[in-house]
């Protein structure tokens, strides 16, 4: 069965080097309840929020927000806690960090509320001004900082795309990006066997992305991420393409990887839902 494939941005880059796969731009100004629980889908957390708020669930997979805070520590190489914005602090979950934590939201992206380093005795007083419902799930993690950092697509088990993102401080897309591939050839072939070894030997859903960084010539873990909403760099769009219809569950058979929006996603309103 060929599936239909809708791609769901404001920039017409993306949607375009999916054409191939027979994408079609979708401007996620509406959504059909009929068609699309059988479509494969690439598409902002927010907007599938939006979806689901309007009634339509889309079978769309992850690793999910405590799959990184679960590895071993050989894996990641820091501390990571993950939980509830409004029991921040309670449990003593602060008292073994430093004077300075890296904060994210775990599987969501908001512009008002991005990745950063904060001061560990300020952070409930900074997230209580957030503006986030208290439920929102965050992530505190020891500071870690990668020389280099790859992206890696995984579909039923191998890796089927891969791009490097960030080369000592210079990060795709810019002017001179070319030029700096070539200073880490080696720590790239490093962060390619991590990787595969984290495929192998880590239980993840069908469908997923693996982010991967090297700090002092090791290499870590630096998150996972949905395929059917990740940035898609440098990596080969057929690759990519498997990944994203891998993250998708339509014959129901994986329900422990079901992509839950974390409650700081459900910001916006719900879509129009066409009718026939």
């Amino acid at each position: 069965m060929t599936r239909p494939f809708r791609v769901v941005t404001q920039k017409n880059w993306i949607a375009e080097q999916f054409v191939p796969m027979g994408a079609v731009h979708d401007w996620g100004f509406d959504i059909d309840p009929v068609t699309a629980p059988e479509t494969i889908w690439w598409a902002p957390g927010a907007w599938v929020a939006s979806a689901l708020k309007s009634g339509v669930h889309l079978p769309l997979m992850s690793c999910g927000p405590h799959w990184l805070g679960n590895l071993p520590i050989a894996l990641v190489g820091r501390r990571i806690v993950t939980g509830r914005l409004d029991r921040v602090g309670i449990h003593d979950n602060l008292r073994n960090f430093g004077e300075d934590v890296f904060v994210k939201l775990p599987e969501a992206k908001l512009d008002s509320f991005p990745a950063a380093l904060h001061r560990t005795k300020d952070l409930r007083e900074t997230l209580a001004q957030s503006g986030l419902p208290g439920d929102t799930l965050i992530q505190i993690q020891d500071p870690m900082f990668f020389s280099v950092e790859a992206r890696y697509w995984v579909a039923r088990g191998e890796i089927v795309a891969a791009s490097l993102y960030q080369i000592y401080g210079t990060v795709w897309g810019a002017p001179n990006w070319e030029a700096a591939q070539f200073e880490c050839l080696w720590s790239a072939e490093e962060l390619d066997i991590f990787a595969r070894m984290v495929v192998r030997e880590v239980p993840g859903p069908p469908g997923y992305v693996l982010d991967v960084g090297m700090t002092e010539d090791v290499p870590f873990v630096i998150e996972a991420n949905a395929a059917w909403s990740s940035g898609t760099y440098d990596g080969d769009p057929a690759g990519i393409f498997a990944a994203i219809e891998a993250s998708h569950d339509f014959t129901g058979e994986h329900p422990e990887w079901a992509w839950n929006p974390n409650p700081s996603l459900y910001t916006g309103g719900p879509l129009k839902v066409l009718t026939s």
